[in-house]
């Protein structure tokens, strides 16, 4: 279960309520899966059928690798899908995982926040872009990811049921947020240690984004 807030009026009201995550056993057996830093985008916004896309995380026992330096289990980002406006959430699919154990960062330094990852894959920040609606072969939905290290990127061009594997299109970045604007511009914004920001025409599959100068 996870908490879901709802607004009617732009935000100045809110309701908060529970609603129901089914995702397979080993998803659920860490005991957790988090949407922090997440975010919930609308693959269709018909009134008779609409359809949400929401990211999330949590380490898939046994599969996932092991950070034995932070005596936790990597995570891995995927996403869920919604057609009764949230109220029940079914997993779709895996957008990037990391099956390989760490003990120190991938330059063997101690910080791996900035120079490796040893976290997997985390906060991930979804955009659609192109119209929206099943049956339109435009749509496509990117996802911007953080690692523990570089921040990454993945593309799906089926509504999120497959994903592109994850390129790196900056050295760091955390809690990314992500929107494709009327233009088809991409932009995208991250944090630590500086805050930042760019911008990119519309994008495809098999484009890769340029990193950010802080």
């Amino acid at each position: 279960e996870m908490e879901m807030i709802r607004s009617l009026d732009g935000g100045l009201a809110q309701n908060v309520t529970v609603a129901s995550v089914v995702a397979p056993a080993g998803l659920l057996r860490a005991g957790w899966i988090s949407t922090s830093h997440s975010s919930i985008v609308a693959l269709s916004t018909s009134p008779s059928s609409p359809v949400l896309l929401a990211s999330a995380y949590a380490p898939w026992e046994g599969v996932d690798g092991y950070n034995e330096a932070a005596r936790r289990s990597k995570t891995r980002v995927f996403v869920i899908r919604s057609f009764d406006e949230g109220r029940t959430w079914h997993y779709l699919s895996t957008v990037a995982w990391d099956p390989v154990n760490a003990t120190v960062a991938e330059d063997h330094s101690a910080d791996c926040e900035v120079n490796g990852m040893c976290d997997g894959f985390d906060e991930a920040a979804l955009s659609v872009a192109g119209p929206i609606g099943f049956g339109t072969a435009a749509s496509t939905v990117v996802c911007i990811m953080r690692s523990g290290g570089p921040l990454y990127r993945s593309v799906s061009i089926d509504f999120g049921a497959t994903w592109s594997s994850p390129v790196v299109i900056a050295p760091h970045g955390v809690s990314p947020q992500a929107v494709h604007m009327n233009s088809g511009v991409l932009a995208v914004v991250y944090g630590r240690p500086d805050n930042c920001a760019y911008s990119h025409p519309p994008v495809s599959h098999t484009e890769k984004l340029p990193a950010c100068a802080p």
